[in-house]
């Protein structure tokens, strides 16, 4: 389900508890960066993938608490490999 704003997200992932969020870093009002660490507060347990148009460094998304990052335009192949990376590096 997509939400209009973080804060909205942020209610409902408290409520539904996902096993995964999709998240751009350009939120309207609170940024990708500090809605992944608010999640990661709520749900340690949650996979949060950024999906971006802009160049992050793997240590900038490591250390965002982002699992991975998708850079856009999303395509079924990069999000299949992205979720492979993922499922693998928590095995």
């Amino acid at each position: 389900k997509a939400y209009g704003t973080a804060e909205e997200a942020i209610e409902m992932i408290r409520f539904f508890s996902p096993d995964i969020v999709f998240t751009d870093i350009n939120l309207p009002g609170m940024d990708g960066y500090r809605f992944s660490h608010e999640i990661k507060h709520i749900s340690p347990e949650v996979t949060i993938i950024a999906v971006t148009g802009e160049t992050v460094s793997p240590s900038m998304v490591s250390n965002s608490g982002f699992d991975d990052c998708i850079l856009k335009p999303l395509s079924l192949e990069k999000l299949n490999r992205c979720l492979m990376n993922v499922e693998e590096s928590k095995i």
